[in-house]
């Protein structure tokens, strides 16, 4: 996919769009931000198009803690390309997880960080954080549609040709042109009432080499 495609919930505005001058949660604490409208959620995505397979994401405590679980062939020129991989979101601890290699890359994410720390007062509600989230990677809001019997913000982005529909801080419909073809991410089932696994957003240790990059460089293994 081409740059700015990428997984809408990762994070790419600049700090200064939080920023405050008021004194915000003493060190080690965090404030009340929530990523997310739900507190605990589980959703099932199912690709189609030159990609197949499913993903789950599975979401705690308003999106503190996020693991989403890809399962997926990709059809490329050389043929079919398996991708399986666990994306983790800890606070401001980022995680791609290559379960083929056993690979794992990590991140911290100041623009995260930042967000948890700021004073009450000064805190983005979490359509304001997904709206300028998407604005920051060059989406345009079009209209309110209907996707999936759901009232959903349909946003496009020009420069790839990629659409999102979101409901409720959820992105329930996905659609990226591939050239030749396309790339569909359609929500299959959704559980907001999801009792919280804590083992989802466990990091593997054993068997995986951890490597820790900068916040400039691509999280994502290929």
């Amino acid at each position: 996919m081409k740059k700015g495609v990428g997984f809408i919930f990762c994070c790419f505005i600049a700090l200064a769009i939080y920023s405050g001058c008021k004194k915000g949660p003493e060190p080690g604490q965090v404030n009340s931000f929530k990523r997310y409208s739900f507190k605990n959620a589980h959703l099932t995505l199912k690709h189609s198009g030159d990609s197949r397979g499913t993903e789950e994401l599975y979401i705690a405590d308003y999106g503190k803690y996020e693991a989403r679980v890809s399962n997926i062939e990709m059809f490329r020129g050389e043929g079919l390309m398996p991708r399986q991989s666990i994306d983790l979101t800890r606070l401001a601890e980022l995680y791609n997880v290559n379960m083929l290699n056993h690979q794992v890359r990590h991140q911290h994410n100041p623009m995260l960080d930042s967000l948890y720390h700021l004073p009450e007062s000064d805190i983005p509600s979490p359509t304001e954080f997904y709206q300028t989230q998407m604005k920051g990677n060059y989406f345009k809001f079009e209209a309110v549609d209907t996707a999936l019997g759901y009232k959903a913000e349909r946003w496009y982005q020009p420069e790839s040709k990629a659409l999102f529909w979101i409901w409720n801080t959820l992105a329930i419909k996905q659609m990226y042109s591939t050239g030749n073809g396309f790339i569909g991410i359609t929500m299959v089932a959704l559980d907001t009432n999801w009792v919280v696994d804590t083992n989802y957003f466990n990091v593997p240790g054993k068997g995986f080499d951890v490597h820790d990059i900068g916040p400039n460089e691509q999280l994502q293994q290929m």
